[in-house]
């Protein structure tokens, strides 16, 4: 039989605690205690876990985020070059600008040595897209070889004149030269001169 013990008046809730702790046996103390553990130690091993997967989470969107600035600030060095260079390159090709297209492709045929071999270059239709005027000229080369074709093609691409190549043809040409049979090509590519309208 439990003893009944009596609360000193004014304890409030610490003392009715205290007073109830008091009048258990031995024995309900240790149901009791071993209660509060089953109880207490879960609860901690859960608490603990959140508070873990929270850091985890926190901890991954800390790296997403490093590696997003990481990305940003290597795009951002990308794009002040590649500024830089589109800026210079602006600057070289404002300098060509005065030049006429034709002029353009046959000094080109000339620094890559087929002058000799050029039949001509026509204009052969001009238009204005998005404020760019487009002039396009077929530049024609008869019996050259392939690599001297290929020369022209990535002199005229690499050069500061805003031009572009549009449309490569080759006709394979069989030759005889000394007793040998030599494969040449009649060449005729199609070039676009870019000049914004205002210029």
């Amino acid at each position: 039989m439990a003893k009944v013990v009596t609360r000193p008046a004014g304890g409030g809730f610490r003392g009715a605690i205290e007073g109830q702790l008091e009048s258990l046996t031995p024995r309900d103390r240790m149901l009791l205690t071993i209660l509060a553990v089953l109880f207490v130690v879960p609860v901690s091993l859960f608490v603990m876990y959140l508070a873990n997967d929270i850091v985890a989470n926190k901890a991954s969107r800390v790296a997403v985020v490093k590696d997003n600035a990481d990305l940003l600030t290597a795009m951002a060095e990308e794009f002040t070059a590649a500024d830089a260079r589109l800026t210079a390159g602006l600057a070289r090709s404002k300098e060509q600008m005065g030049k006429p297209g034709n002029a353009v492709a046959e000094k080109t045929a000339q620094e890559v040595g087929l002058q000799d071999k050029l039949i001509g270059v026509t204009e052969i239709g001009a238009e204005t897209v998005n404020g760019v005027r487009q002039t396009r000229y077929r530049v024609d080369f008869k019996r050259i070889s392939l690599k001297q074709s290929l020369d022209f093609v990535g002199a005229i691409e690499t050069s500061d004149y805003p031009m572009t190549v549009d449309v490569a043809r080759f006709k394979t040409v069989t030759e005889r030269a000394a007793d040998k049979e030599v494969k040449v090509v009649d060449f005729t590519v199609e070039l676009i001169a870019y000049k914004p309208e205002a210029a």
